[in-house]
């Protein structure tokens, strides 16, 4: 499992797609990922002063939250349901409804996709035909969800052959940049327009917008998208990733406070950006949230990291905030 993808040219990228930070911050593979240790090794995160930590029990097995206004709430398979699961759930993304929709390893290993309704206690697996692997990334609040499947491997896994998709209503449709060697959906808003990234032919990475079968290319990794057209990603390579927010024509770039490396997920129709930080490639994992030019450090109390995926637009955020026994026992971890 990485965060880097290698380009042709032998150059270091971040790889800013769900499919491989998930894995790494969760601990999702920790029962069957090949034993491959993480190119960038993770430090427990501090609480700074000033950050979010109303009360939560010790992660656990439950290292997906969600955080509604201070409280964390655990992410987890309904009662009766829990040995469909090897591990935590991942979740990725909420909508207005409280919809949450990520990935997890079924007790074979094999990734699989999620929707969790925990207003109607409805768990459905979401897996793209023929598949090898899938992971759900983004819904709206028309239930309609984007993602990214591999037919080679677990999305999560570095080297698997990556594909974006979108689940509209029980169908599936296959969103494959043109002439990409891979794609992943990462987000959709309730317009129905897609973000996400691609690699090209000459291996450099990209992202895009896509809205009723069309295409369009944009300079970095994209991986959120609101109702008003917003878009945030992230930009550079692996020592130097910023996040960036894209308003119709206007581009701004930003970095959180002391970190190194901002990486962006999400942003709702409040115009809040979640996401996670490092202050180094060896540094502690931290949450944030960027509203109104204001940063807001979130570390889930327990947990030896926290990384930000989603965010609907009631405020509500998803989460990953494994404890530190959960990484000592992934694959390859010292």
């Amino acid at each position: 499992m990485s965060w880097i993808r290698r380009m042709a040219a032998g150059r270091g990228r971040m790889c800013l797609t769900l499919a491989a930070t998930s894995a790494l911050v969760t601990g999702l593979a920790w029962a069957a990922a090949p034993a491959t240790p993480p190119a960038v090794k993770l430090a427990a995160a501090a609480t700074p002063a000033g950050s979010t930590t109303p009360g939560a029990a010790s992660p656990g097995r439950t290292a997906g939250f969600v955080l509604d206004h201070g409280r964390y709430l655990p992410v987890a398979p309904p009662r009766g349901l829990e040995d469909l699961v090897s591990g935590p759930l991942g979740p990725f993304d909420i909508n207005d409804r409280g919809q949450i929709v990520g990935s997890y390893l079924d007790p074979a290993g094999r990734e699989r996709g999620f929707l969790l309704d925990r207003g109607r206690n409805r768990f459905v697996q979401v897996d793209v035909p023929g598949a090898a692997g899938t992971q759900a990334q983004g819904i709206n609040d028309d239930g309609q969800i984007a993602g990214v499947y591999s037919d080679t491997g677990n999305p999560s896994v570095t080297g698997a052959t990556l594909r974006g998709f979108l689940l509209d209503h029980g169908r599936y449709v296959r969103l494959d940049y043109p002439g990409a060697l891979s794609s992943q959906a990462q987000n959709i808003n309730d317009r129905g327009q897609v973000v996400g990234e691609y690699q090209a032919a000459d291996g450099t990475f990209h992202g895009y917008l896509w809205q009723q079968g069309r295409f369009r290319a944009l300079p970095d990794s994209a991986s959120g998208i609101n109702n008003r057209g917003q878009i945030t990603g992230s930009a550079g390579d692996l020592t130097t990733a910023d996040g960036y927010l894209l308003d119709g024509k206007r581009l701004t770039t930003f970095e959180a406070p002391g970190a190194q490396i901002t990486l962006p997920r999400d942003i709702n129709d409040r115009g809040q950006i979640v996401g996670f930080s490092l202050p180094s490639l060896t540094g502690a994992v931290s949450g944030f949230a960027l509203s109104q030019g204001r940063f807001t450090v979130v570390n889930r109390p327990g947990a030896a990291l926290t990384a930000l995926f989603g965010s609907n637009h009631r405020g509500q955020i998803v989460g990953v905030g494994p404890a530190a026994e959960d990484l000592a026992s992934l694959p390859g971890a010292p």
